[in-house]
């Protein structure tokens, strides 16, 4: 209420406008109460009705539902000996309804404290209360899977399965046949649960747009078969394409986990490989080998979840100096390990040369041509060399300018890198 209309229906208002301004919500409603009990009773009835024509017709009705059930509470009170006592034991543990006598488990204001304490109580409730809408909706709104607990007039009710289903979606497993398969049913559930989609009898691409984009994961349910094209479009081959590839960007926008459940096309989508890696970089490991080597895809992961997707990238892109920030890789290092990987190649190729009983020097010249061309585009300051002193064993030596160096048999270099 306006500073203005309390100061028209409140005799001797001393509050100044900004104070007012300043005030609470909770302190304007005492500061209007405090003056109403100063008011005179026709001033009184007059606010009273001005209240009641503004308020909407639900507004109305859940007024006179609170005094008419405060009346009654009262009336209890007076008439049924313990009934506060078992009141606020229902208002403390409503499960304890099931140790109460079959009046009270028959009396709607127990039964209500007790569901809206712990919806489970309902089982415990006489049928008629189980029955009864207001109580169920008590219940459902609260946990919505207490549907399962409900007779089947109530889990054939409209309002009570709408209410159960936006608390939990999976909850749709426990409505009637009827609901499964309606649509506005279906949408609600899927919309607070994207799993609840396989409970449900009836599907088309909007409810799969709402369940993917809840959870992304449920796309491993999708089929071709299960999507409806939207109305006024050709169920045509291209159309299914296209309604695919939009629900499959709308679950990994979801989830960058959903990934692994889109198609080998999918996967090679660049748009939806990039809304993926946006969310999580790791989503680089479902990939396609060709965005594998696209340096944007790879760059965006990488930024986004940096020295996570290591394992993910090629040694090309592992070892790139402009990613190497966000690997936590110095550009001398990702220089310094390529040539290692360069070597550990080469060692390879001579190692099986050397078991396939090549003359030994003849794989000793064919590992060091590998690791020359190998090495041609890198940096200077490596010093790598593949020596044959030792008779028995063919030994590579890896030094960096740094003064860092490694040395070992091939066989060793095999097993190291």
């Amino acid at each position: 209420m306006s500073h203005t209309r309390m100061a028209e229906i409140v005799p001797g208002w001393r509050v100044s406008r900004l104070a007012y301004a300043r005030m609470s919500r909770e302190e304007r409603s005492q500061a209007f109460r405090q003056a109403f009990d100063r008011m005179t009773p026709e001033q009184q009835s007059s606010q009273v009705r001005l209240a009641l024509a503004r308020m909407t017709r639900e507004q109305r009705s859940e007024l006179y539902n609170q005094l008419f059930d405060k009346a009654q509470i009262d009336l209890h009170i007076k008439s049924i000996p313990g009934f506060a006592n078992f009141l606020a034991a229902m208002q403390q543990d409503g499960m304890a309804l099931q140790y109460v006598s079959d009046s009270l488990r028959n009396n709607l204001y127990i039964v209500l404290a007790a569901v809206e304490r712990s919806p489970e109580a309902i089982q415990y409730a006489s049928p008629l209360m189980q029955r009864h809408t207001r109580v169920v909706l008590a219940a459902v709104s609260r946990d919505g899977t207490v549907l399962r607990l409900l007779p089947w007039l109530s889990t054939h009710n409209r309002e009570v399965v709408l209410a159960a289903v936006r608390q939990n979606g999976l909850a749709l497993q426990y409505a009637g046949e009827a609901f499964r398969g309606d649509k506005v049913v279906v949408l609600a559930a899927v919309s607070r649960n994207g799993e609840a989609v396989q409970y449900a009898r009836y599907t088309d691409f909007d409810i799969w747009l709402a369940a993917v984009s809840t959870s992304g994961s449920v796309l491993r349910l999708l089929s071709k078969d299960m999507i409806w094209m939207r109305s006024g479009t050709n169920a045509d081959e291209a159309s299914h394409e296209r309604a695919i590839r939009e629900l499959e960007l709308a679950a990994v926008q979801s989830d960058w986990c959903a990934l692994q459940y889109v198609g080998s096309k999918g996967k090679a989508d660049r748009n939806i490989v990039l809304a993926a890696v946006r969310r999580d970089g790791r989503a680089l490991q479902y990939a396609s080998s060709e965005l594998l080597a696209d340096y944007l895809v790879v760059s965006t992961a990488v930024r986004c979840s940096g020295v996570q997707v290591v394992f993910f990238v090629s040694d090309a892109h592992r070892w790139d100096p402009r990613l190497s920030p966000w690997l936590q890789l110095s550009p001398s290092a990702c220089a310094w390990r390529r040539v290692r990987g360069a070597i550990s190649r080469a060692a390879i190729v001579a190692f099986w040369m050397h078991k396939t009983h090549l003359p030994h020097h003849a794989a000793m010249l064919q590992g060091m041509a590998a690791v020359t061309e190998l090495m041609s585009p890198l940096p200077l300051g490596i010093d790598a060399r593949v020596c044959s002193k030792c008779e028995h064993a063919d030994t590579i030596d890896l030094q960096h300018e740094s003064g860092e160096w490694w040395s070992g048999t091939l066989k060793d270099a095999f097993m190291s890198f």
